[in-house]
């Protein structure tokens, strides 16, 4: 596995960008400028290139809604992946709608993702389709 050049690392001001999106998607460029102690105009310009590169895609997720007077879940997922599947797997993860949120390690052996579910539901996903991969 290739080792990640000093250029694919984010540099601390980005991440820390990155962690107040993560606290609030909604966050707008001014806000996080005052959290911070940045200039808005220094955070309009990074959230920019951190778009525009692909690094961070901010998206909107349906709140789980629970079925028939239910109560909606979550499902914290840890998966080993065998060599050569993690893009497979993951792709097919972040094509399904019930999975708002996945990671994987710089190992790249394992990820981490959470899945919306129903409480006491045999997911097919964690049932079925992902001990067969």
């Amino acid at each position: 596995m290739a080792r990640a050049s000093a250029d694919s690392v984010p540099k601390l001001m980005d991440q820390r960008l990155v962690a107040a999106l993560q606290c609030d998607g909604r966050l707008t460029a001014e806000h996080a400028a005052q959290v911070l102690g940045l200039s808005s105009a220094t955070v309009r310009r990074r959230l920019h290139a951190l778009g525009a590169d692909g690094t961070v895609r901010v998206v909107v997720s349906p709140v789980a809604r629970p079925r028939a007077g239910g109560s909606a879940g979550a499902l914290f997922l840890r998966i080993r992946v065998l060599r050569g599947k993690l893009d497979t797997i993951v792709a097919a993860l972040a094509a399904r709608e019930d999975i708002p949120f996945i990671d994987v390690t710089t190992a790249g052996d394992e990820i981490f993702a959470v899945a919306r579910t129903e409480p006491g539901s045999r997911d097919p996903l964690v049932f079925r389709q992902l001990p067969s991969a």
